[in-house]
């Protein structure tokens, strides 16, 4: 199966229109289907709903006011599109997610990147986003969304 997670910045990009990376997150979600479908999980989508119905978050992108019924009612939107399958957590998953996580230093940030990093890897399936941080973890297959810096 040739799927790819996102994570929560694609999603939140794919939700806002004035989001800088809403095209590129548009362009890759429009890709997809019923073969090489996008993939949610629990982690994704909590990490979706919860920026979407934060003021602050509404601001930046210029949106309206969005409740918790108007985002559970989006995600319900979404997550029933013929290109988007919802996983279940993988039982093998927690080796992975200890060797990604536990570091020598407190990193607070890496708790949930190393989930749903661990999460791609346990299925065997891409990880695509904008954070770049996924880069130092060689094992896992990440597709970034952010632009390419230009070389002079």
């Amino acid at each position: 199966m040739p799927a790819t997670l996102f994570d929560s910045s694609a999603w939140i990009a794919l939700a806002f229109s004035s989001h800088p990376g809403h095209n590129r997150a548009l362009a890759t979600f429009n890709k997809a289907h019923s073969r090489a479908p996008v993939a949610i999980c629990r982690a994704t989508q909590l990490s979706f709903l919860q920026p979407v119905t934060t003021p602050a978050i509404q601001k930046a992108y210029r949106s309206e006011q969005i409740t918790n019924q108007l985002a559970w009612n989006k995600w319900q939107e979404l997550a029933s599109l013929p290109q988007v399958i919802w996983l279940p957590e993988p039982e093998s998953i927690e080796p992975h997610w200890k060797n990604f996580a536990v570091l020598k230093c407190a990193a607070p940030k890496r708790w949930m990147d190393a989930y749903l990093a661990a999460f791609a890897l346990s299925y065997g399936i891409t990880l695509t986003g904008f954070d770049r941080d996924f880069a130092s973890l060689p094992e896992l297959r990440y597709r970034n969304l952010s632009p390419q810096p230009k070389t002079p």
